[in-house]
């Protein structure tokens, strides 16, 4: 029998333990209710920073995105993917690159996204992964030019870095905290910009675009040096509240083109458009202010350049039609009326960005770009317009263009001087006006090479470097189809020209110090190379000779690289230069491509060095390829140094052969919980992916499996005595192969 006194602690301790589980069912009650709560405003907060990132005020937008990603535990995908537009719209680089380094690691990634994102890291002077992600876009988009352009172009940064040049340039002391960009010259000693700077007590607003405030155009004299006097407004009629910018003027200044943006319009969208604008100067003021008849509330006509006789007019737009985001386009004025905008062309336009066009008297167009290939952001073009069409657009190169936005160029009729604009690292502001100064009288002259052989014809395609006293190699230049190369140099250094490629052997010839003159011409002697490199391409298991390998040799010393496919009976032959290392390697689709190193020190120049005979292995569906050394700190999943050094190789692999998929599984041995083990595993797996996707390979290649100790590959299981050698066979990363896409 149960006593009394039993009966009553029961019964306590049943009424205590309700009263607990009622007060635990309210407490959760609440909670849900304040995380409902919590999760609804983290809605609302969404909901209204996407409407903010639709109406263009980015700023207001990333403002309100960041505040969602720093109060949430897992950042939904799409502030994410707004936040690095926004960013970039801005052009806060730095942060653009953060969010683009989340964006592409998404599966709702775009390749656009890809392609932003290498943008992002040339502009911060990363230009070995910008490559990386620009071959990605180059896969995932082939159609686009920007990715061919890019991937074609070689060592771009060596070729934009000229070694010496002849520019003095300057930050213009009118520069504010604002942005200030954009001048024009204006009768014979006043120059005309945008900024945002100097305080218009007419203005008080901000531009929800950037947070920035409104543009106005401003004055200024200039003085000895390209320097310029303290601005004043240029017009109180033409400057309204909303932006002006972007001036060009008659040759009489009389008239004035310049843009006009931030008017809300009756357009579809209901955004503002930019739109070109002419008034007439009449005594100290500007009248009869008309919009040009091409102008529409339905896209942007913005950044006017006048020619000198008046009858044409250059101005970048994103009207439909065109061949990417803003086109450049010409228009001619006849007898008081406007012709049809023409498009430029393909030349010219790409499917980035052309703006900012500035037409010089000599039919020389410069323009800004971020479609072509330069330093980063956009870069400073000029194209020529000879016989009917625009031909050879030539990147400016450094010091005018930088890894950041360089645009809005402008000289004088004689090229002497002039002014850009620049986002640039350094700058008192956001954009600045750089002042430029061609110094005739520098230390600068070009050397006007022709390579030759012993008989005295022309010898086209050789590489010629050029070296310093010390041997360093500053810069190299591709002899045209005459044999003809330039170099700009010091005129009070000693150099060194050495030839490369072209079926010849290496020459090296001195260049003596050139103490006068603007132009010195000389002529580089070389000599038939006969050293050969022999071999044949094999498959693993039938010895059956290949034919259509694609073999690439590359020369260690300068990356110089040669390609040529195997015939019907698997031969493949380059030539050598002597005393060099070179990389060779052979991909065939369907095969494992295969490299090997070897050297010509040493070698008789006169006769063929005989490659060992190369055996490429068939890739197999389910293949397992075991990558050895890739090791973890105890309980963590992130990527050392030596594990990334074996993880390149996987990288390698996928770039050697682009038809294939894998998945990359991580194992454990069986010594601690299976389940954490499985977790350990997984994030193992995962992080060894994001490494590799991070290097350019698509992640839609790639498949991340933790397997934990479901594979081992011996008795090493629970329970079973093994040795720390036995189980370290156990902890391994493996490739196998799950696809492959002819």
């Amino acid at each position: 029998m149960t006593s009394s006194t039993e009966v009553a602690v029961l019964d306590h301790q049943d009424i205590s333990n309700h009263s607990n589980m009622n007060l635990t069912k309210r407490l959760a009650v609440v909670l849900a209710i304040l995380i409902s709560s919590a999760a609804f405003g983290q809605f609302k907060l969404l909901d209204r920073a996407n409407q903010l990132f639709e109406d263009e005020a980015y700023f207001k937008a990333a403002q309100l995105y960041l505040d969602i990603a720093y109060t949430k535990d897992r950042v939904p995908d799409e502030a994410i993917h707004n936040l690095a537009y926004c960013f970039n719209q801005m052009r806060d680089f730095e942060q653009a690159e953060v969010w683009y380094a989340q964006a592409v690691q998404l599966r709702s990634r775009t390749p656009m996204e890809v392609y932003y994102y290498a943008q992002m890291l040339k502009a911060n002077g990363k230009y070995a992964e910008a490559n990386n992600w620009m071959r990605l876009f180059q896969e995932l988009k082939p159609e686009d030019t920007r990715g061919v352009m890019h991937n074609s172009a070689g060592d771009y940064v060596r070729k934009l870095s000229p070694i010496v040049h002849p520019y003095k340039i300057s930050n213009a002391e009118v520069n504010t905290e604002g942005p200030d960009f954009g001048a024009a010259f204006f009768g014979e000693n006043s120059v005309v910009f945008s900024s945002s700077g100097y305080e218009n007590p007419a203005i008080l607003r901000t531009w929800a675009y950037n947070g920035g405030e409104f543009l106005d155009l401003y004055v200024s004299d200039r003085v000895a040096g390209g320097a310029l006097t303290t601005p004043e407004l240029l017009s109180k009629s033409l400057n309204t509240k909303f932006h002006e910018g972007s001036a060009s003027f008659s040759a009489d200044g009389l008239q004035i083109y310049f843009t006009r943006g931030g008017e809300y319009t009756r357009s579809r969208s209901g955004k503002p458009k930019l739109k070109i604008y002419r008034a007439t100067l009449a005594g100290n003021d500007f009248v009869n202010i008309e919009p040009l008849p091409f102008n529409s509330d339905e896209f942007n006509v913005a950044h006017p350049s006048l020619t000198k006789d008046g009858n044409k007019l250059y101005f970048a737009s994103d009207m439909p039609g065109g061949y990417g985001g803003y086109d450049i386009y010409e228009v001619e004025y006849d007898r008081g009326f406007w012709g049809r905008p023409k498009n430029l062309g393909p030349t010219v336009n790409t499917e980035g960005n052309e703006t900012f066009p500035f037409i010089h008297e000599s039919n020389e167009l410069y323009f800004a770009s971020d479609g072509h290939v330069g330093l980063g952001g956009l870069d400073i073009f000029k194209v020529k317009y000879s016989r009917g069409v625009w031909r050879g657009v030539e990147n400016m190169k450094k010091p005018i263009n930088s890894s950041r936005d360089d645009f809005a160029f402008v000289t004088d009729s004689a090229k002497t001087f002039g002014y850009f604009s620049s986002n640039r690292k350094g700058g008192v502001g956001g954009d600045d006006i750089y002042a430029f100064i061609f110094d005739e009288q520098s230390e600068v002259y070009v050397l006007n090479g022709q390579v030759i052989d012993q008989n005295d014809f022309t010898v086209p395609n050789v590489t010629v470097y050029v070296k310093n006293a010390d041997g360093a190699v500053l810069g190299r230049s591709v002899a045209d189809e005459d044999g003809y190369f330039t170099f700009t140099l010091n005129r009070q250094e000693q150099y060194t020209l050495m030839t490369e490629g072209g079926n010849y052997t290496q020459t090296e010839v001195n260049v003596p110090v050139f103490p006068a003159g603007e132009v010195k011409n000389m002529t580089v002697r070389v000599e038939k190379n006969n050293l050969m490199a022999k071999g044949i391409i094999r498959e693993v298991g039938s010895s059956i000779k290949l034919a259509g390998v694609e073999m690439t040799l590359i020369k260690s010393s300068s990356q110089q690289i040669q390609k040529t496919l195997t015939g019907p009976d698997g031969k493949f032959s380059f030539i050598l230069d002597p005393n060099s290392t070179y990389t060779l390697k052979a991909a065939k689709p369907g095969f494992m491509a295969k490299s090997k190193i070897f050297s010509t020190a040493g070698q008789d120049v006169n006769r063929p060095i005989q490659v060992d005979d190369i055996f490429l292995e068939r890739i197999r569906v389910n293949q397992v390829i075991e990558i050895p050394n890739v090791y973890y700190e105890l309980g963590k999943w992130n990527i050392t140094a030596d594990a990334g050094k074996q993880l390149d190789k996987v990288v390698e692999f996928m770039q050697d052969n682009p038809s294939v998929s894998i998945e990359l599984s991580s194992h454990t041995d069986s010594r601690g919980d299976a389940n954490y083990n499985m977790e350990l595993s997984q994030k193992r797996a995962q992080s060894a992916v994001d490494y590799i996707v991070s290097r350019g390979i698509s992640v839609e290649r790639i498949l991340a499996k933790g397997y934990g100790e479901e594979k081992l590959k011996n008795n090493c299981s629970d329970g079973v005595a093994c040795t720390e050698a036995e189980h370290k066979q156990n902890r391994r990363t493996e490739i196998r192969v799950i696809a492959i896409n002819e």
